[in-house]
């Protein structure tokens, strides 16, 4: 018991003072210390040999937890936006709804500009068409071939009322019958309308979508009279609103990997890690990955970092990421890096090693292409790299 209390405390303090020494070699093997049967030493799949694979793919997501939506086309993706509205009004008014005794003198919808991505100078315009089936946060990319929707645009005057309110005009006699089925459910409908660039579109705008602070939301303003009577305005509140986000995975060069947000366009970075010994200790590891600038495109806002999951399944459909394994990586001039020590650790445990999940840490919101350098790069220095440092008795 005494012989197995000395190498734990000699173990202890061997490690205490590898991590608080500044010069490190980088050769598979070598002895950062040596002492009393612990050996310290590193791993560099830059300079050592590890087999490694960087493959994209496409993961469809339901946006309905972003921060806003988006309308507009560019680069190698369109967005619409699916958007509906409720109201609340006293019970004089939605008797006279019922009994058809009012008229809609006007109606428009607010918008407040929140993100921008594309050349900002280009062609932005968009139509606005009547949604005739339901649906509910879970509509996706992958669903949008079951909407049907009429084929006239209800909208008219596209203005920007300043550098941020966006507004336009719709057809009142799509806003009376979202009145009557407010007022009476078993009449008309409300499944809301979708928004969509046109076609000589070049570029996206988000827009605030539905909090619960109600700030900047959309809104639909609608005037109305009641004949001899009496005249109002009845505010309609966002109740739902989703971006859908379709297009092919970014063009970039052969040896790159594209990670997009929204899209979302993600890779499956794996490492054969079976050279680290088996009676290993995994004391800490780090990966760094190397950013093209020249393919890299942002918007106006984003998170400029990535997160590392541990992949654990090979059937990207299924998409089975394991959520006890996760780290950020952070951006330090043209690279990302951050410590995974858990995912290895985790990985050299025995957990199924189907690669790290590499993906835009606001993976819901804008539709940023961070541009990475692949296993495959002609700069070996430039491919991903990962950085291992374990311990082993003597």
């Amino acid at each position: 018991m005494q012989n197995k209390i000395v190498v734990f405390i000699l173990f202890a303090f061997s490690t205490i003072i590898f991590f608080g020494c500044n010069d490190s070699p980088t050769d598979l093997g070598s002895e950062y210390l040596t002492q009393d049967g612990v050996i310290i030493s590193k791993f560099d799949t830059s300079v050592d040999s590890m087999d490694q694979t960087f493959t994209p793919f496409i993961h469809v997501y339901s946006l309905a937890s972003s921060d806003f939506v988006m309308v507009g086309a560019a680069e190698n993706v369109t967005s619409q936006v699916l958007m509906k509205f409720v109201f609340g009004f006293a019970d004089s008014i939605q008797q006279s709804i019922l009994n058809d005794s009012i008229i809609i003198k006007d109606a428009w919808i607010e918008m407040y500009k929140d993100y921008h991505f594309g050349d900002s100078t280009a062609n932005f315009d968009y139509e606005v068409r009547k949604i005739n089936n339901l649906w509910t946060a879970s509509f996706s990319a992958d669903s949008f071939s079951t909407l049907t929707y009429d084929a006239t645009d209800l909208s008219s005057e596209h203005n920007i009322d300043s550098d941020t309110l966006y507004t336009f005009r719709i057809d009142h006699s799509l806003v009376e019958s979202w009145l009557l089925h407010y007022a009476d459910t078993t009449q008309a409908s409300n499944n809301g309308i979708l928004i969509s660039p046109t076609a000589s579109t070049r570029q996206i705008i988000g827009f605030t979508g539905y909090n619960y602070d109600a700030v900047d939301d959309p809104q639909l303003k609608i005037v109305f009279e009641k004949p001899g009577v009496y005249s109002d305005t009845i505010t309609g509140y966002i109740s739902s609103d989703i971006s859908i986000v379709r297009g092919e995975m970014p063009s970039v060069s052969s040896e790159n990997v594209a990670l997009q947000s929204s899209l979302s366009a993600q890779g499956i970075l794996y490492f054969d890690l079976s050279v680290i010994p088996d009676d290993a200790v995994v004391n800490s590891a780090t990966l760094t990955l190397t950013v093209d600038e020249s393919e890299t495109k942002t918007g106006s806002t984003y998170t400029n970092s990535l997160r590392a999951y541990l992949f654990a399944t090979t059937d990207t459909t299924d998409y089975g990421v394991n959520s006890d394994y996760v780290e950020t990586l952070s951006r330090n001039n043209n690279t990302f890096t951050g410590s995974v020590t858990d995912i290895v650790r985790g990985i050299h445990s025995g957990t199924n090693n189907e690669g790290f999940l590499i993906k835009n840490s606001s993976d819901l919101n804008g539709v940023e292409i961070f541009a990475i350098k692949g296993s495959n790069a002609a700069n070996i220095s430039e491919r991903p790299r990962l950085e291992i440092i374990y311990s082993r008795k003597k």
